[in-house]
């Protein structure tokens, strides 16, 4: 199927398929409960003691770490690999399988301390400062697992951030490839015009459809590797041409001045950036729609179960 077809009957399916009334109160109620999260994922905690040990795995050295400050200022992107160890990415999948079980979009991870570990801790933190300076995890997040099926895709073509923020980070939980569905990165070097016509979905000569297949490059990732993007950047998600599991990764957004999360965040202002992340994102994961009713509850909450 097109693929802008293929979007349009994700968003139909979405909206015609929203939470019912009743069911949307029960989520809202679940969605508030401490309980109900701790018991769904019983080795995640929520405002815990929670230790970094094995959070991760290692850094850059300096002479290679001047390399990637170099491509990411200029090239709007660099990959800073083995940030993150393995036994948190596959606790992580371990959460994911959880959550589809009982119905919730992945980005309900984010209600757990493991996953915002991730974006305080030293190696991760300490990376974003050295490539873009002084910065701090802002309320915007995603979670994203491509379908265990041939033809299944990410995101289509679209900014690396939302306006008002730095820059954005994703931290891959699974080796990513062009067979599986890995990013691709449209960086800063490409011919001038070629990413306003793409981000305006514009007709392009054919000169220009060339250039862009030339200056695409595909974001290869290991687990725990972590990819950091800049504006005006552009991304967008390949294809999985396996018949297993596709690539999945977490998106974290940085700021300097815009809406972010002090540590640590609290419950409810975890739910609130879920909330206002799902209302965000869904115009590139249509299906959302379903949960717009939930999203908007929560991007609004004033006080939570404690």
């Amino acid at each position: 199927m097109e693929a802008n077809a293929r979007h349009k009957l994700h968003h139909h399916l979405g909206a015609t398929t929203r939470l019912a009334q009743e069911q949307l109160a029960d989520r809202v109620r679940q969605a508030q409960s401490k309980d109900y999260w701790r018991a769904l994922n019983l080795q995640f905690t929520i405002g815990g003691a929670c230790g970094r040990e094995g959070l991760t795995s290692g850094s850059a050295g300096e002479p290679d770490f001047y390399r990637r400050r170099i491509q990411f200022a200029g090239q709007g992107f660099t990959t800073v690999p083995s940030l993150v160890a393995a036994d948190r990415t596959a606790a992580i999948l371990q959460c994911f399988d959880s959550l589809r079980r009982a119905g919730w979009p992945l980005v309900f991870a984010f209600v757990y301390d493991e996953l915002w570990e991730i974006a305080y801790s030293e190696q991760v933190l300490g990376a974003a400062e050295r490539l873009a300076g002084s910065c701090r995890p802002g309320s915007l997040v995603w979670a994203q697992r491509l379908h265990p099926s041939r033809g299944s895709a990410g995101w289509p073509p679209h900014d690396c951030c939302p306006s008002g923020h730095l820059f954005s980070l994703w931290v891959h939980l699974t080796p990513s490839t062009p067979r599986n569905g890995c990013q691709y990165i449209l960086p800063l070097s490409a011919p001038a015009g070629i990413a306003e016509r793409l981000r305006q979905r514009q007709p392009m000569p054919f000169e220009d459809v060339i250039s862009l297949l030339q200056a695409a490059q595909p974001a290869e990732a290991q687990a725990g590797d972590c990819v950091f993007l800049r504006p005006p950047a552009m991304t967008w998600g390949s294809a999985n041409f396996t018949n297993s599991s596709g690539a999945a990764r977490l998106c974290f957004t940085f700021t300097q001045d815009g809406p972010a999360l002090e540590e640590p965040a609290g419950f409810e202002a975890r739910l609130r950036a879920i909330g206002q992340s799902l209302l965000t994102f869904k115009i590139h994961e249509p299906l959302m729609e379903r949960y717009a009713g939930l999203a908007e509850a929560l991007a609004s909450l004033t006080e939570v179960e404690q």
